[in-house]
């Protein structure tokens, strides 16, 4: 699967921008209601096996910001697409999909999803300020 190709097909038709990032990452942007947007990063990591893995994920704040973490691990357990991590002193929501079978669908639903938890996230921690 060549992912640039996919998400310069994907991006487009969902109404988001996107970028190489210069350590080889994809950054899209992902807008949502009231004018507030999500920058999911896509990531290529291997896993245990050396198989290629597409590490979908976005930043919903600072770790110091969380008050109630037990709260959080049990919004996390009832995530469909992902999960909640801490990486780097900051919340992500990380979903991963095996590159040989990641596809149009699968990857379009796992940035929005991902995007649409890290930015309600990001929404509660903060006030409603979009912090992208």
């Amino acid at each position: 699967m060549q992912l640039q190709d996919l998400i310069g097909t994907i991006a487009p038709r969902q109404g988001w921008a996107w970028k190489p990032d210069p350590g080889g990452d994809l950054l899209i942007e992902v807008p949502f209601p009231g004018g507030r947007t999500q920058v999911v990063r896509l990531s290529r990591v291997l896993d245990p096996e050396q198989d290629e893995v597409v590490v979908i994920w976005s930043v919903a704040g600072d770790a110091a910001a969380v008050t109630d973490p037990l709260a959080l691990l049990r919004y996390s357990s009832s995530l469909v697409y992902g999960g909640i991590a801490v990486r780097e002193g900051m919340v992500v929501v990380k979903h991963g999909v095996r590159s040989a079978a990641a596809d149009d669908a699968s990857i379009t639903k796992a940035i929005y999803h991902v995007g649409r938890v890290a930015d309600s996230l990001e929404a509660e921690a903060y006030g409603h300020a979009d912090r992208n």
